[in-house]
């Protein structure tokens, strides 16, 4: 018998990180994204079962009128990502 430790539930919408978090597509861009990231950090993921990638990173801008998220090119391939699909993220 194989014992992996105390386990934990909870409710999905009692976790502060998931009620928090924001989704949108995504754009990549390297150029603009220079210009706008900040030293803010986001947790972000992609939508994906199969292949689910999940980062750190300060190289994210997100524009909450349009909920267009911008990521540089190596950020998107990390979470093995194209243009226009859907990212999950929270600011740290």
């Amino acid at each position: 018998m194989f014992d992996a430790g105390p386990t934990i539930e909870s409710n999905i919408d009692d976790i502060k990180t998931v009620k928090q978090s924001e989704h949108g597509p995504v754009e990549i861009a390297p150029a603009p994204l220079e210009a706008s990231a900040s030293e803010v950090m986001y947790a972000v993921c992609n939508h994906k079962v199969a292949d689910f990638r999940a980062t750190c990173t300060t190289k994210m801008a997100y524009d909450k009128t349009t909920e267009q998220i911008t990521l540089c090119p190596e950020v998107a391939a990390a979470l093995k990502v194209t243009q226009g699909e859907s990212v999950r993220f929270v600011k740290l």
